[in-house]
C-alpha cells in the first residue's frame, strides 16, 4: 500500500545514492525504517508541489542524527526524494 503512494518514475537521491529508481529505493533504503524507534519533525515548509522537511531520527542501533529531504509532489504522489545529511549534532 505505501508504495502506491510513490509515482511510477520515482527518483530518490542522497549523499551515498544517486538517481534510485522506487523499486532500487525500497529494496535498498526502505528496510532501514524497521531499526526507527521514532521521528521528531523539527520543520515542515511547503510551496506548491514542494515540501522540505527537516527531521531527528531515533533508531535501534545507531545515535540519532537530522536530515533534511526536499520532496517533489506530482498528481498526489511522490515524484522525488532528496535527502540532504552531514554534520555532528553537538556542534552548531
Amino acid at each position: 500500500m505505501l508504495k502506491n503512494l510513490f509515482d511510477d518514475d520515482f527518483k530518490f537521491s542522497s549523499p551515498q545514492d544517486k538517481n534510485l529508481t522506487k523499486e532500487q529505493f525500497f529494496e535498498i533504503c526502505y528496510p532501514f525504517s524497521e531499526k526507527v524507534i521514532r521521528y521528531e519533525f523539527q520543520k515542515v515548509t511547503e510551496d506548491g508541489n514542494d515540501v522540505f522537511v527537516t527531521y531527528k531520527c531515533f533508531s535501534k542501533d545507531q545515535p540519532e542524527f537530522v536530515n533534511t529531504e526536499f520532496l517533489t509532489i506530482k498528481n498526489g504522489k511522490i515524484k522525488s526524494v532528496k535527502v540532504f545529511f552531514g554534520g555532528n549534532l553537538n556542534k552548531t
